[in-house]
């Protein structure tokens, strides 16, 4: 039954509803709805909305008090509502199983408009939402419709795990990949710091080099200087010496 309720208000949501917003839309349920084991028609057989790459069916037509008025446990459950008093046990042990449970559901059960509703509390809505009593002459239809809704489900069901999958896969590529650039970008910074050291040695052997061509200079200068101290003392002692040698020329006395 838990599962009927949703499935109808899927229904709903998808396009049966009354353009409502969710907290004041209306879904299709009864208390002891059977459940069929598959999809089935009203003839009986398995309709074509149900088959594969099938059209959804259309819209649930909602029953409004003269569907209900037509139906004899919710007539019961009106009489009752009508009155604005439950009725004894003893009035409805004798009744069917429906009509016993709507009589144990009183404290939950409205008429508005006219129209028999349930309240329910839905999960992760934070709300009561009504839940619109439907005439056993409608069973067929909505369980028609649920086992085609629960297909769609289906469907959409494995639409996503196909997704989820192609999604992991993605994350784990991207992951590798993420991988890849951090060691691209660590081997490009231990690159740009071997870098960075040649152009520190570059440098280094730059200011060596230009300190050698300083002294290289320095040293061409002295060595011309001293070139030029000692061609001016070889012309002074030549010099020195000529005239030592011119003295002692005209100092010596000719032989007779």
């Amino acid at each position: 039954m838990v599962q009927l309720a949703q499935s109808a208000e899927r229904l709903l949501a998808s396009g049966a509803g009354s353009g409502r917003p969710a907290q004041n839309r209306l879904h299709y349920w009864a208390t002891t709805f059977p459940r069929s084991p598959g999809p089935v028609g009203p003839d009986g057989g398995h309709p074509a909305n149900c088959r594969r790459r099938s059209r959804l069916p259309s819209p649930l037509p909602r029953p409004g008090a003269q569907e209900q008025e037509r139906d004899a446990t919710l007539t019961h459950v009106q009489c009752w509502l009508a009155a604005g008093k439950r009725p004894e046990w003893a009035d409805v042990a004798a009744l069917d199983t429906e009509t016993r449970a709507y009589h144990s559901q009183w404290a939950s059960l409205e008429a508005r408009d006219g129209v028999l509703y349930r309240q329910w509390w839905a999960p992760g809505r934070g709300a009561d939402l009504l839940q619109l009593l439907v005439p056993r002459a409608l069973w067929t239809q909505v369980n028609w419709c649920t086992a085609a809704l629960d297909r769609i489900q289906t469907v959409k069901t494995q639409e996503m795990n196909v997704l989820r999958d192609q999604t992991m896969a993605l994350n784990v590529e991207l992951q590798q990949r993420q991988t890849e650039q951090e060691k691209l970008l660590a081997q490009r910074d231990d690159v740009s710091s071997q870098l960075q050291e040649v152009n520190r040695a570059n440098s280094r052997l730059l200011e060596q080099l230009t300190g050698l061509g300083q002294e290289k200079d320095k040293l061409q200068q002295e060595l011309e200087e001293t070139r030029k101290t000692a061609e001016k003392s070889a012309l002074e002692h030549q010099e020195q010496l000529f005239y030592s040698i011119v003295i002692v020329t005209f100092t010596i006395p000719l032989s007779p």
